[in-house]
């Protein structure tokens, strides 16, 4: 996966956590048929979050939350002027899926913590 990689950075330079991004394909067997019945039968584009990690000294302290939101921007961003059906995240464990359902994120079918946010529902949140 070739990847880009932000930092947060607090304001006496520390980092505090990181996210990384790169482009990704839902395949429609991973998503619910409701959803299928709307899309193209060939993968779709999607904006994957493959890392979104915080310094353990700074947990609890909302930067992931902050980082999350700065993604959720960045793939609005992103879809201006790249088609995009979702943006995609690989949870870690059980823990790190239920911070991702807090925010909407849905379970793949097949891949439980492989959690997916449409765009559409992003832009509603708005």
């Amino acid at each position: 996966m070739i990847g880009k990689t932000f930092a947060a950075i607090d304001d006496s330079g520390i980092v505090t956590g990181y996210m990384t991004f790169s482009n990704a394909q839902i395949e429609g067997s991973n998503l619910p048929e409701t959803i299928t019945k709307t899309l193209p039968r060939y993968p779709v584009s999607a904006f994957r979050m493959g890392k979104l990690a915080v310094d353990s000294r700074f947990q609890g302290m909302d930067v992931g939350s902050w980082l999350l939101k700065k993604a959720l921007q960045r793939a609005l961003d992103v879809s201006k002027s790249v088609g995009i059906f979702a943006v995609v995240v690989d949870a870690l464990d059980e823990k790190a899926k239920d911070f991702y359902l807090r925010y909407g994120f849905i379970p793949m079918v097949d891949h439980p913590l492989t959690l997916y946010l449409p765009l559409a529902t992003i832009r509603q949140a708005r």
